[in-house]
């Protein structure tokens, strides 16, 4: 299957339902899009489609699964503003499919993070052995010598969010006191697969933080040190969509407060500092179904700035795009 992807967090999620589902081993590359480059991204994935059976309907991969074969899913993103597509190959085994479905093993190690009684899972039921074992299977079936990585073999599976890599974890859920009186839904697993930035981005994040509010505390005029909080607070409403994310980024938020009390013993709403939201990311609807639709459907967006329908994409009826685009044209004059 192939999933063509708009932007990173589109991306993200994919991955993310894709692992989820056993998805645990994984090659991912970058082809320059620049001046010069002379790759035929066209025919690179049909290549890749014939390489791995990404054509297969969902009927014939539960069977191959089944009958102890593996199947392939590709993430393909035309990273526009930095000249580049992206490609991510995933590899599910019967193996990794049936552990997917089971639950945290009691010999698994478990990392606490912070005081939320949330862990990270650093180690799954797979030695060594099974790794080189399921790599060997996947290599076999597919004649091909692709190196893959194993999805919780450090250093994770990284995304760069505007700048900033993140990186993809298991982690449990939070516990809650059986006697609140809050109700809470138990999930059907006692972990899942997130996303979250890297130690290094993280610390750059908080350090940039607290040269703001020590600024803002400083200077007579606050006008440029809320510019630059309102931008530092953009990026994480923008990007921190997934789990993993808000949760660090809700403990910067906190620290911050702290640190602004501890500085001048300003509470950070009586001094009417903007408010940070954070957003869930909805669940994106396919992107395109073909190479010929996503091109149509990125080119329109890099010219005119807008997302052309999924129906005109697909129908390809010039005149119904340019009716679109005339009228988009004009609703923004």
């Amino acid at each position: 299957m192939i999933d063509y992807s708009p932007h990173t967090k589109y991306t993200a999620q994919k991955i993310q339902d894709k692992v989820t589902r056993g998805a645990y081993f994984y090659s991912s590359f970058s082809i320059d899009n620049g001046i010069g480059s002379t790759t035929n991204i066209k025919k690179l994935i049909e290549k890749l489609t014939d390489r791995y059976d990404l054509n297969l309907t969902s009927r014939q991969r539960n069977y191959r699964l089944k009958t102890g074969k593996p199947i392939a899913d590709l993430i393909v993103q035309d990273v526009i503003y930095e000249n580049r597509w992206q490609f991510i190959l995933l590899i599910t085994t019967p193996n990794s499919h049936r552990h997917s479905k089971q639950p945290i093993h009691a010999n698994e190690q478990q990392e606490q993070i912070g005081k939320d009684k949330i862990f990270e899972i650093e180690e799954l039921a797979f030695s060594k052995e099974h790794i080189i074992a399921e790599t060997d299977l996947i290599h076999r079936y597919f004649n091909d010598d692709e190196v893959l990585k194993f999805v919780m073999s450090k250093p994770y599976l990284e995304l760069d969010f505007a700048g900033c890599s993140a990186e993809l974890v298991r982690m449990t859920h939070k516990k809650y006191k059986s006697n609140s009186d809050k109700f809470y839904r138990t999930p059907s697993k006692p972990f899942s697969w997130t996303w979250r930035w890297k130690k290094e981005k993280k610390k750059k994040k908080k350090t940039d933080l607290v040269n703001i509010i020590n600024r803002y505390v400083s200077q007579p005029n606050k006008a440029k040190p809320i510019e630059d909080l309102v931008k530092w607070q953009s990026y994480f409403q923008t990007y921190a969509v997934f789990r993993g994310m808000r949760q660090q980024v809700g403990r910067l938020y906190t620290l911050g407060k702290l640190f602004l009390y501890s500085r001048d013993k300003q509470r950070w709403d009586d001094s009417n500092l903007p408010t940070l939201k954070l957003y869930f990311a909805p669940r994106y609807e396919t992107y395109a179904e073909s190479y010929g639709e996503y091109c149509l459907r990125r080119e329109i967006y890099i010219n005119y700035d807008v997302e052309l329908p999924r129906r005109l994409a697909q129908n390809c009826d010039w005149n119904k795009i340019d009716s679109f685009l005339s009228n988009f044209k004009d609703s923004k004059e």
